[in-house]
C-alpha cells in the first residue's frame, strides 16, 4: 500500500505543476494561479467534515479505491481535452475542483486506515513511512513533471497522473 500510494502521490504532485504550467501558458495572468488554488480549497473547505464521517462510517478501503478510480478519472479528462485542443482554464479549474473533491474523502480514510494495518508498536513507524512518503512525492513530482513537459507535452503528465492511481487502486484491492 505504502509504495502504491508513494506512486500515486508523485503523479498527483506532477499534475499540480503541469495544471499551474498549462493555465499560465493558456492565460498569461498569474491570477490564474490564484484560482488554481481558489479551486482546490473551497471543496476541502465545503466538503471535509462530510469526508471525514464517510471515513469513519463506511469501509475506509472502499472509499478510497473509488477515490482514487475518480481522481484517475478526472486526470484522463485533462489529458483527454489537452491531446484534443478543447482545454480551456475554466475546464481546468473544474477538473481540479472535482479532483480536489475526491480528495476530500480519500485523504480521511487514508490516514485512518494505518492504524488498522499495522500493531500498536508498529503504528510510529508506520506514520513515519507515510510522512516520508508524502514528503518524497512533493520534490520527486515537480522534478518528474518538468522533465516529461520538457521533452514529452504537458498531456503526457495527465496521463501518467492517471496510470499512477492503478498502483494505489491495485495495492487497495490487494
Amino acid at each position: 500500500l505504502w509504495f502504491g500510494l508513494l506512486i500515486s502521490r508523485i503523479g498527483s504532485e506532477m499534475q499540480v505543476v503541469a495544471v499551474a504550467w498549462q493555465t499560465y501558458v493558456l492565460t498569461g495572468s498569474p491570477l490564474s494561479l490564484g484560482l488554481i488554488g481558489l479551486s482546490r480549497f473551497l471543496p476541502v473547505l465545503l466538503f471535509s467534515l462530510i469526508g471525514g464521517i464517510v471515513a469513519d462510517r463506511y469501509d475506509r478501503r472502499k472509499v478510497m479505491l473509488y477515490s482514487q478510480m475518480v481522481m484517475a478519472f478526472f486526470s484522463i479528462i485533462l489529458a483527454f481535452t489537452t491531446f484534443s485542443g478543447t482545454v480551456t482554464p475554466s475546464m481546468i479549474y473544474l477538473m481540479i475542483a472535482a479532483n480536489s473533491l475526491a480528495g476530500v474523502f480519500d485523504t480521511p480514510a487514508r490516514q485512518s486506515i494505518v492504524p488498522l494495518l499495522v500493531s500498536k508498536e508498529q503504528f510510529v513507524n508506520a506514520v513515519s513511512l507515510m510522512t516520508t512518503m508524502w514528503h518524497t512525492a512533493i520534490v520527486l513530482g515537480p522534478t518528474i513533471s518538468g522533465f516529461i513537459i520538457a521533452s514529452l507535452d504537458v498531456a503526457s503528465v495527465y496521463i501518467f497522473n492517471a496510470f499512477s492511481f492503478l498502483a494505489s487502486i491495485i495495492a487497495i484491492i490487494l
